[in-house]
């Protein structure tokens, strides 16, 4: 990894990441709010992250601010996605229901109103929870298909508005 970016909405979690990695040349932390506006650039000579990793995050926002996180993402032009999320077979308990920030429901990302694509590979990451971290491979055409439905959603052209 050339360069890793760690962004976090929570002050001290990026205060303890910059502690914790302080000898890591190579990164850094800072504050960001994925739903408030688009992926930064580190520099303007560097390309886009090539990689967003979204760790039990969306589940906890309401659900207007968790549709615009993952449009800022999609937007960005990230090649790949990792997430977790859970599937609505093996949890009934699964779904994007409206929260208060902070709040929590078992997301399911495939689903509206994220309609993330099928993921390429994914893995249980714990044996009592039916919790899977999954990796989304996004290019260029799964992308356009992607932000055409996003952008629909968010209009109230199409699909469950939320």
């Amino acid at each position: 990894v050339n360069q890793y970016v760690g962004l976090d909405i929570a002050a001290v979690t990026v205060k303890f990441n910059r502690k914790r990695f302080r000898h890591h040349s190579n990164k850094r932390f800072a504050l960001w709010d994925f739903a408030a506006c688009p992926l930064p650039r580190v520099t303007n000579s560097t390309p886009q992250a090539t990689l967003v990793h979204i760790k039990d995050v969306l589940g906890h926002m309401p659900l207007v601010r968790a549709k615009q996180a993952v449009l800022n993402i999609v937007e960005s032009e990230v090649r790949f996605i990792i997430t977790t999320t859970f599937n609505r077979s093996e949890w009934p308990a699964t779904g994007n229901h409206k929260v208060r920030e902070g709040g929590h429901y078992w997301v399911d990302v495939v689903s509206a109103p994220f309609y993330f694509p099928q993921p390429h590979r994914c893995s249980k990451i714990d044996i009592n929870v039916p919790v899977r971290s999954c990796l989304f491979i996004v290019d260029a055409a799964a992308r356009s298909v992607w932000l055409k439905t996003l952008r629909a959603v968010r209009t109230g052209k199409g699909g469950k508005a939320g």
